[in-house]
């Protein structure tokens, strides 16, 4: 007697599925890291207009730490919009590879 194949029992499948799940939460958690700084900035600095916003939301996770340990030298959004366009043109903004 011969078990029927089941793909979802291989270890490719199982590796696949634990590869997926790892992704999804590191975009998640990389979601939740944009969110915070952008509500702690609204709180900071006012409503943050919608250029900035997609600036940050689109930083890598790396850049959004950085925002995070300068955020007490940001007094204004004049000061954020300087601090993004400071970014290095060839840094990766937003890849989560």
């Amino acid at each position: 007697m011969s078990e029927e194949f089941r793909f979802e029992q291989t270890r490719l499948y199982k590796d696949l599925v634990a590869r997926a799940e790892a992704e999804v939460k590191k975009r998640a958690y990389h979601r939740g890291q944009a969110s915070m700084i952008l509500i702690m900035l609204s709180k900071k600095l006012g409503e943050i207009p919608d250029p900035l916003n997609t600036q940050i939301t689109a930083l890598s996770l790396e850049q959004i730490a950085a925002l995070t340990n300068d955020f007490f030298n940001l007094n204004s959004l004049g000061d954020l919009a300087n601090w993004l366009q400071s970014l290095s043109p060839n840094q990766d903004n937003g890849n989560l590879r």
